[in-house]
């Protein structure tokens, strides 16, 4: 066979391969040439210069391509850059029991991802009942995240909407359902088939007014009065927390400040770490919102090892607050800070 019958043999495979990236080999192979093997992305094409015979060539085709970018990267864990003190332990809860609830994140609060698409709308009924999308949802008295919760949904309940009405946004959806059951669900965990109002608004006058936060006026001396000092710290308190972590300190300013007998187990919920006392107040009927007062609880999930955060409310200064707390700036000590209201959600006992 003569070389110029190869090079065209070889042009002609290049122009129709139809492996992307891939690398051609032509090897010219005489009666005593081994043919070459491969398991990576190679294609080889043997042209034999032997007598013709009527076996076919041996060739070697591995098309798995090895530039493909990975898909099991993992995302990257941002940190908090405020957090706390990481010398002390993280779980403040003392209670040895009953662990904390599970389901830390409302499914009524705003999700990162899109709407749940494998619960179908009921064929040949398009005026409802409809089902719910969402794992667990919230029943509320009212139409949005500051009304206590009446009862719960399970994923494929179906529901039965009375009328609709604007309310707290959930991911970009403003609207609430009135169901049958006397309460309102955010629309975006109702299959209804569309993302517009599929029935009549709700009769303004006869919609619930939106809690307010108590007005406790001051919230007191802002001062370390706290009664557990550096020889009882980790010691289990009065309230069931172990002493001189951020709960512990807040349990006492609200049973001192407050006059209410608040503990680990107030009104049968499990209050638990800093990062679950805002699910606690909602399935106990205690508002939490964003409005700050003298008196309220800052909360917030970031920080504390995971466990969380909570701190007093000393004063509200415009958008500013004042917070009394304990174990985050000092290690098992108090602190003050002056920070953006924006920093915490607040419960109002």
């Amino acid at each position: 066979m003569k070389l110029t019958n190869i090079a065209a043999a070889s042009a002609a495979i290049l122009s129709t391969s139809v492996l992307a990236r891939s690398t051609v080999y032509v090897t010219v192979v005489t009666c005593d040439t081994p043919v070459p093997t491969s398991t990576r992305s190679t294609v080889y094409v043997t042209i034999n210069t032997c007598v013709a015979t009527d076996g076919s060539l041996p060739t070697a085709t591995d098309v798995s391509p090895t530039d493909v970018a990975p898909t099991g990267v993992p995302t990257t864990d941002v940190s908090p850059t405020d957090a706390a003190p990481t010398a002390t332990s993280s779980a403040d809860d003392a209670s040895p029991t009953e662990a904390a609830p599970t389901d830390v994140s409302p499914t009524d609060a705003s999700p990162t991802e899109a709407g749940p698409t494998d619960v179908p709308v009921p064929s040949g009924n398009p005026d409802g009942p409809y089902p719910i999308t969402g794992n667990t949802v919230n029943c509320r008295s009212g139409p949005g995240t500051d009304f206590p919760i009446k009862k719960t949904f399970a994923k494929g309940s179906i529901v039965s909407i009375t009328c609709q009405t604007p309310g707290t946004k959930i991911n970009g959806n403003e609207i609430w359902d009135l169901t049958s059951d006397g309460c309102f669900v955010s629309d975006f965990y109702v299959k209804t088939g569309s993302i517009t109002y599929v029935k009549p608004k709700c009769d303004a006058a006869s919609l619930p007014e939106a809690p307010t936060p108590p007005d406790h006026g001051d919230a007191g001396e802002i001062k370390n009065d706290y009664p557990y000092g550096a020889s009882t710290c980790g010691d289990v308190d009065r309230w069931y927390y172990y002493a001189c972590q951020c709960t512990s300190f807040v349990a006492w300013r609200i049973n001192d400040r407050l006059g209410l007998n608040f503990h680990n187990k107030y009104k049968g919920a499990a209050w638990g770490d800093a990062e679950s006392w805002d699910e606690a107040a909602r399935q106990t009927g205690v508002l939490v919102d964003n409005k700050p007062v003298p008196g309220a609880i800052a909360h917030t999930n970031a920080g504390g090892g995971g466990a969380g955060h909570v701190a007093w409310v000393a004063a509200v200064q415009g958008d500013m607050v004042t917070i009394e707390e304990y174990n985050y700036v000092n290690v098992e000590g108090y602190s003050t800070r002056t920070v953006p209201a924006s920093t915490f959600d607040y419960i109002h006992l």
